[in-house]
């Protein structure tokens, strides 16, 4: 899904404000070095780490939008904030602020000209709150005593040559009420390559929950009634009409909290759950009201508690030849992240399922 220009990623221009909080003019203090670590208000704050990235992109529901165009791969400050105290700080992000009241970047001033090069913030519109996977996106962030954080602030790739750049974190971010900014050397951008994407049989985890496809294959699917007979049938109750491709997933919560899943089998199209084949999207097959594949789930937003599994499967229509599959999906777990596999897919020749197997047993039993 491709955002609006209104609601994609959209720069700001940080030099609206950056003469208020000490971007312009005689800096009030020399920065702190790389590497180095201020105070706010009980809250240790550092400069983790500065990388060009190519961040995954969420919406509000945590599935996977698109960025805009030429913002694919951006630069990326990483933000630590320890709690230096022995109770709860509390810390306000800065991601939707205006400029002025948000972490900023700029260059240090020329020697000869005192002049300096503004880095354009990445900031989202609208109330749908865009972020990155890793961006903490609520009002206010509780860190309880002894923990840390991290935090990522988004900017257009620097362009300023051999200059230093100091990045501008305004004290009220940590509740400090003087106004006070805190001034910080970032270390040269570091190019950070995306992770790949798994395979068959390999382990994705994201926070402490992990996906892995263990089988896809083009099959007839066994139709099962969502609402079962008194008494158990014998035979099948039905197959589909054509062979699906189907992907067989397992997923196992290894965090310390229940998870909710929710694959909504019964939508054809779902933001989150998303295949190509061939780099061209595959679409997805839904089964008809009231009944559900073998294996499949069959409810919405089932529970899945930690340290349990729960296995499923998904169907797309069958690609016409053998090839390269990618399958990603967002949203259907309520975890920060993609799930990314790259699967390859090998069609067969399927027989018809036996439709009347009570025959056969009659057969037999001649």
């Amino acid at each position: 899904m491709k955002l609006s220009s209104k609601i994609l990623v959209a720069s700001m221009v940080a030099s609206m404000a950056l003469g208020v909080i000490g971007c312009k003019g005689k800096p009030p203090e020399p920065p702190i070095a790389i590497s180095g670590t201020e105070v706010a208000n009980g809250a240790k704050i550092s400069i983790a780490s500065f990388n060009i990235e190519q961040p995954d992109f969420l919406d509000n529901e945590g599935r996977a939008v698109k960025a805009a165009e030429g913002q694919e791969e951006i630069a990326v400050l990483h933000l630590r904030v320890e709690n230096t105290t022995g109770s709860d700080i509390s810390y306000k992000p800065s991601h939707f602020e205006n400029s002025r009241n948000r972490i900023q970047l700029c260059t240090d001033p020329d020697p000869e000209t005192g002049s300096r090069v503004d880095v354009k913030a990445i900031n989202f519109e609208g109330a749908s709150r865009y972020h990155t996977a890793n961006q903490y996106i609520s009002s206010t962030v509780t860190i309880p005593a002894g923990s840390a954080i991290e935090d990522e602030y988004l900017f257009d790739i620097p362009n300023v040559g051999d200059s230093k750049l100091v990045a501008l974190i305004p004290g009220a971010m940590f509740g400090d009420t003087s106004g006070k900014v805190y001034r910080f050397y970032v270390p040269k951008a570091e190019k950070k390559a995306k992770a790949a994407p798994k395979k068959l049989n390999e382990e994705n985890n994201i926070a402490g929950v992990s996906v892995k496809i263990t089988k896809v294959a083009n099959e007839y699917v066994e139709i099962i009634p969502a609402t079962p007979p008194e008494k158990p049938l014998k035979y099948a109750y039905a197959y589909s009409e054509k062979p699906v491709m189907a992907v067989y997933v397992k997923i196992d919560n290894k965090s310390d909290k229940d998870i909710s899943y929710d694959p909504q089998h019964s939508v054809a199209k779902v933001a989150g759950v998303d295949m190509k084949f061939a780099d061209k999207p595959l679409p997805r097959v839904r089964l008809k009201n009231g009944v559900y594949g073998k294996g499949q789930v069959s409810k919405s937003n089932i529970s899945i508690p930690k340290g349990k599994s729960q296995e499923d499967v998904y169907y797309f229509e069958v690609p016409g030849s053998k090839g390269e599959l990618e399958f990603n999906l967002s949203g259907v777990l309520k975890v920060p992240g993609i799930y990314r596999f790259k699967l390859n897919f090998t069609p067969v020749k399927l027989e018809e399922p036996n439709l009347k197997p009570y025959e056969l047993e009659a057969a037999a039993a001649e």
